[in-house]
């Protein structure tokens, strides 16, 4: 089940992300802490301690805590999480929000787009969000379109991925097998973008 071996990836990704963050000792006092007072004072000064020296360790680290967040609501465990992942992604977001042609911006995106209001959504700051993110990546970024199309714009989506190493020439002319993720129909617009660095 594509689900269950999802949540499974995402579970190592969480795992890993953890592990680096917890090279941190601020972080780690308050991964290990069991006293919520002394946990949530641990966090507030592993925040305020980062710098954009940080951002590249860090982020990363949280993007793949959050991922698993984001896609295990369902537990009680992740709704705990949430709001600890969310505010430090905030927090690299105002001290380094063009890191990765805007990747801070790009999850925030997703994330004020895919939940409810009464979970934190808001479609105008993912709205604000997305069109930054979009804004500084130009091209560069592929990801970027794809989370826009999927989470905020809802007309048009990912549909797969064409392989280079399948091109055939019949009657001079190009032909390439498209990995297919979505369905399309006939008569559908297909736009085909570059991917990042090609």
């Amino acid at each position: 089940d594509d689900s269950d071996r999802n949540k499974l990836f995402l579970t190592k990704c969480k795992n890993w992300g953890i592990t680096c963050l917890n090279n941190y000792p601020l972080f780690a006092k308050f991964q290990n802490s069991t006293d919520k007072q002394i946990k949530d004072q641990a966090f507030d000064k592993f925040i305020a301690s980062i710098k954009k020296k940080d951002v590249p360790y860090i982020f990363w680290s949280s993007y793949a805590w959050a991922l698993w967040v984001m896609a295990n609501l369902d537990s009680a465990e992740a709704f705990i999480d949430l709001p600890y992942a969310k505010r430090i992604i905030e927090k690299i977001n105002e001290v380094d929000g063009d890191f990765y042609n805007g990747a801070p911006h790009l999850f925030l995106g997703v994330y004020y787009a895919a939940y409810p209001e009464n979970l934190g959504g808001d479609l105008n700051r993912a709205k604000a969000e997305f069109d930054y993110a979009l804004n500084l990546a130009g091209d560069k970024l592929l990801t970027s379109k794809l989370l826009y199309a999927n989470t905020y714009v809802k007309e048009w989506v990912f549909l797969g991925i064409i392989n280079e190493d399948s091109q055939k020439e019949i009657n001079n002319k190009k032909y390439y097998r498209l990995e297919q993720k979505n369905k399309f129909s006939v008569g559908d617009t297909v736009e085909i973008t570059k991917p990042c660095g090609e």
